[in-house]
């Protein structure tokens, strides 16, 4: 009736009463890489450049900065370059060692975005070290965490806020899907989920969900 309809728009970060919120097999596949990644929530997306976009303007406004960590997926620095037109800023530093990166970090830094291993070099980052440098400074931390999937690597667990995938690669892992997700503190979903996932649309279907956990049954192989 018109009352519930009121009551579950509402409160669609709990409630299935429209798929451009939650969908009941979408959920599922969300449950499942919480628990991989060891995370407190998840959010699908349509694609990774949905989810890290979706980290981006959720989670920064105008004056912040961010400091990519490691050689990083072009498009998510075209992103950032794009962001400058909205006042977010940002660095690159391509050598991992924290001294460096501590050494870049400005007043006004709210992200630091790691990749390890890095694109195409695949040079691995001292995440724990990271992940305390930026926690120290109260700086948020993310991962992009697809080249070596929850099985290989659980950043969250060396103390990252967020851990962020293209799920078309490895966790998919049968060329016939796009996806994306993140992965980390409720407290930070949620504001992923309200200020970026609603409003900008990139929802995952159902279907492309179900494809995503059909793949990952293979995963381990």
């Amino acid at each position: 009736d018109l009352e519930g309809l009121a009551d579950g728009l509402s409160d669609e970060r709990g409630t299935t009463v429209y798929s451009r919120g939650q969908n009941p097999t979408v959920e599922a596949l969300e449950r499942k890489l919480a628990a991989l990644e060891r995370g407190e929530s998840c959010k699908a997306f349509a694609s990774g450049m949905a989810a890290i976009s979706a980290v981006f303007l959720g989670l920064l406004r105008a004056g912040d900065h961010i400091l990519f960590v490691n050689n990083t997926y072009g498009p998510t620095l075209q992103l950032a370059r794009h962001l400058a037109r909205f006042g977010i800023e940002h660095d690159v530093v391509h050598d991992p060692d924290p001294a460096g990166v501590e050494a870049a970090l400005r007043p006004e830094t709210k992200l630091l975005w790691v990749e390890s291993p890095g694109t195409m070099l695949f040079r691995v980052a001292d995440l724990p070290a990271l992940a305390t440098l930026a926690g120290e400074r109260g700086i948020l931390s993310c991962i992009d965490n697809t080249w070596t999937t929850p099985l290989l690597q659980k950043p969250l667990t060396m103390g990252f806020d967020l851990s962020v995938h293209t799920a078309t690669k490895y966790l998919g892992g049968h060329s016939d899907l796009v996806a994306g997700a993140v992965v980390g503190l409720e407290e930070l979903m949620l504001q992923i989920f309200y200020r970026a996932f609603l409003l900008n649309g990139g929802i995952l279907a159902p279907f492309d969900a179900w494809l995503l956990l059909r793949g990952m049954r293979t995963l381990p192989t």
